[in-house]
């Protein structure tokens, strides 16, 4: 057994700085706990920079919508893990409005003709449904 405990630096391969923060954590659950309020912290710069890489997502004509599409989800997950929500017909819209101008006939189309409730995988399945018709 370890004569500094089951948390010492040698155990655990933390700097110095990050074992003298969870060293009092009785258990992993409190040690994870107090890393997570330490290191991930739910900054409003990140908050702001993330929405405003949603907002400015754009699709251009010779990028794949999987790409796109992929880019647009990763960005929605990281607003997640930092606490912020959109609304789920927001996010279809921003979706939709993110597509290059070639779209806007389908854009308009799906947007009156739907009468299903605008949700991000409606909109998402739909996306898919039109690349591979023009394809």
């Amino acid at each position: 057994m370890d004569p500094d405990g089951p948390y010492s630096p040698a155990r655990m391969h933390l700097l110095e700085l990050v074992y003298y923060t969870v060293q009092s954590c009785g258990t992993a659950h409190v040690l994870w706990a107090t890393l997570h309020c330490t290191y991930e912290k739910k900054e409003t710069a990140t908050k702001l920079y993330l929405i405003q890489r949603l907002y400015n997502l754009r699709m251009k004509e010779p990028d794949s919508v999987t790409a796109h599409l992929s880019a647009y989800q990763t960005i929605l997950a990281q607003l997640s893990s930092q606490g912020t929500t959109i609304e789920e017909e927001l996010r279809a819209l921003i979706l939709l409005n993110s597509l290059p101008s070639s779209w806007e006939t389908f854009v308009t189309t799906i947007c009156n003709a739907s009468s299903m409730e605008m949700t991000n995988a409606f909109a998402t399945r739909e996306i898919l449904s039109e690349d591979v018709r023009r394809k």
